[in-house]
C-alpha cells in the first residue's frame, strides 16, 4: 500500500484550520524526517536535504516549522499533509505541507 502512494496523495492546499501543538494519534506516512535548528530538513534514510528537491522555498518552510517547534529534532508526516514533530514523547502537529512544499512521498524511501 505504502508503495502506491505518491507525491499528489498531499494536499494542494493547506487546510484553514490546523491543530497546532496538539497530540497526533493518527496514521503516518513511513518516512521520518530531520529538522535542524538553522531550519534545514531532511530525509533521515536518504540523507536528501528538502533544499534538493524544491530549492529556496524549503528554508521558507523549515522556518516556518521552527516557528512553532524550535527545538527542531525529528519529523513525521501524515496523510492529510500534517508536518508532526516529537516532543514530550509524543507526536504533535507542528505544521502543515502541500505537495509542491515536500519531498516525492514514495520515491524517498
Amino acid at each position: 500500500m505504502v508503495d502506491k502512494t505518491s507525491k499528489s496523495s498531499l494536499p494542494e492546499e493547506l487546510p484553514r484550520i490546523l491543530p497546532i501543538k496538539e497530540t497526533f494519534d493518527g496514521p503516518l506516512l513511513p518516512f521520518s524526517y530531520t529538522l535542524k535548528l538553522d531550519g534545514t530538513i531532511f530525509e533521515r534514510k536518504s540523507k536528501k536535504g528538502l533544499g534538493e528537491v524544491i530549492g529556496e522555498k524549503a528554508g521558507e518552510v523549515g522556518q516556518r516549522l521552527l516557528t512553532i517547534h524550535p527545538s527542531g529534532g525529528r519529523l513525521r508526516i501524515s496523510e492529510s499533509g500534517l508536518i508532526l514533530g516529537f516532543k514530550e514523547e509524543k507526536w504533535i502537529v507542528i505544521g502543515a505541507v502541500t505537495a509542491s512544499e515536500w519531498f516525492p512521498i514514495g520515491q524517498n524511501s
